[in-house]
């Protein structure tokens, strides 16, 4: 059964389409692997950051934001990736990347998920990766 309240809402989820590629490539200077440990981040900068790419599947991106405890943190965006545009064959996804500065003071030591929101200029819904990096906040 499909229940629907005003114009593209989905509120089940059920078109199933995949409205956004991304990635989540760099905390500071380490590379992101396939390793489930949690990346240690030490708390002696203000900063730590966060680097990776958007891609909208049938719209552009609009904004981009890191969520981490229950905070989301605006990334900016539109910078340039040759190596996305390549793999994809698609010119148009040049500047797909993005770049974010979670201030440390924020954060408590301790162990957190970081996710992205990806809100696309189609105004349907914000899609939310499935894929999540675990960090670790020391003193």
């Amino acid at each position: 059964m499909y229940f629907s309240f005003g114009p593209y809402v989905d509120a089940g989820r059920w078109a199933k389409a995949k409205p956004a590629y991304s990635a989540i490539d760099y905390i500071n200077t380490t590379r992101l692997g396939s390793k489930n440990s949690p990346l240690i981040v030490n708390k002696s900068g203000r900063y730590f950051r966060v680097r990776g790419w958007a891609v909208g599947k049938d719209a552009e991106v609009e904004r981009i934001f890191i969520i981490m405890d229950k905070k989301d943190y605006l990334c900016e965006y539109g910078f340039k990736r040759k190596d996305v545009a390549a793999a994809y064959q698609r010119s148009d996804y040049l500047y797909c990347g993005y770049y974010a500065k979670i201030p440390l003071s924020d954060l408590k030591p301790g162990y957190y998920f970081i996710t992205l929101k990806i809100l696309l200029k189609d105004k349907r819904h914000p899609h939310y990766p499935g894929k999540k990096v675990w960090i670790k906040i020391q003193p």
